[in-house]
């Protein structure tokens, strides 16, 4: 494979790997806005959420009116955290931590148990399909470090190629010296 070849697969592994990553900020960042909607009083849901952060939700809306706002205030600690671990997971899977990856997935497959039991079957099927998109980014760290490799090998050869020609310009150029000193020297000889 040329360098130009290996440079647009590394670019777009690297893409693939930071769009995997990402959506561990997309469920994070959505399921805290689903937690505002809901305790607002809002009826919009987003289906990219996390079930967790759904059922904290309604635990706090279900109970606010006798508890006060105290239990709305644990609910959105509660969802933050959830979130921030999310945020975390997404941090560590794109500088290619395949543990952050797996992490990741485990806690997405349990949480979206919740909309299997709850029968939202939408809601699940983002969830297999966000899995999917995430999945993708496991593989990607392999085959970037296997391309990173590749580039590197093309580059040291490329860099041992020049040292040799500019080994051979130089061994010229001292034939060429050498020639025109040798000349010189018979010159010398001739006129004395």
């Amino acid at each position: 494979m040329d360098k130009t070849s290996l440079i647009q697969n590394k670019l777009q592994l690297e893409s693939r790997l930071r769009s995997s990553a990402h959506w561990f900020y997309w469920i994070a960042g959505l399921s805290l806005i689903n937690t505002i909607v809901v305790l607002t009083g809002g009826s919009l849901n987003f289906i990219f959420g996390l079930g967790a952060t759904q059922i904290i939700d309604s635990f706090a809306y279900y109970f606010a009116p006798e508890y006060g706002s105290f239990i709305t205030y644990i609910a959105v600690a509660l969802d933050v955290l959830i979130a921030c671990i999310f945020i975390l997971i997404g941090k560590f899977a794109g500088k290619r931590k395949k543990w952050a990856f797996i992490t990741g997935m485990i806690l997405y497959v349990l949480d979206g148990l919740v909309f299997l039991i709850w029968a939202d079957y939408l809601s699940l099927g983002f969830h297999g399909f966000a899995l999917y998109s995430i999945y993708l980014g496991l593989p990607a760290i392999k085959n970037l470090a296997e391309a990173e490799r590749q580039l590197a090998e093309e580059v040291q050869e490329d860099h041992a190629l020049m040292e040799d020609r500019s080994t051979d310009f130089v061994d010229e150029e001292d034939e060429v010296v050498a020639e025109q000193q040798s000349e010189a020297m018979d010159e010398e000889e001739e006129n004395k």
